[in-house]
């Protein structure tokens, strides 16, 4: 959905927003996690539907003793939202998918950087991914 082939096309805007507007959806998010295994920027709203599906692949069984309290608060914007995950997941794949906020805040989030710096950014990828020094 590239700016540049909607144009001023109104039809093609409203389609492309509809598509957006689709896949925004908890129900349709959480299809979407599910099947490729990513999490989703969407955290749902006042909706639980994320939330509970989280909970759903983390939390504990109910007679397991090692669990901790692991907290996604910061994530879905409210106050009390804790996974009781087993305690070996906290260094797994909960860790992996919602990390502890502490560390999300040594993170940074890649912008826009205006077509010439795009340009190059591709480039450098390119040559990271094509160059072999070692080729024959």
């Amino acid at each position: 959905m590239l700016k540049d082939g909607i144009g001023e096309n109104t039809e093609k805007k409203e389609a492309c927003e509809a598509f957006v507007n689709f896949l925004s959806q908890p129900d349709n998010v959480v299809r979407n996690m599910y099947y490729i295994g990513y999490t989703s920027v969407i955290a749902g709203g006042e909706d639980d539907t994320l939330f509970d599906y989280a909970k759903w692949c983390y939390e504990a069984e109910e007679d397991e003793e090692d669990t901790i309290d692991y907290d996604v608060s910061y994530f879905f914007g409210k106050s009390d939202c804790f996974i009781t995950a087993s305690a070996d997941q906290a260094e797994r794949q909960l860790y992996a998918q919602y990390p502890p906020e502490e560390v999300l805040q040594r993170c940074a989030i890649m912008e826009y950087f205006g077509p010439e710096t795009t340009k190059k950014l591709n480039q450098m990828w390119i040559n990271v991914r094509c160059f072999n020094p070692f080729r024959d």
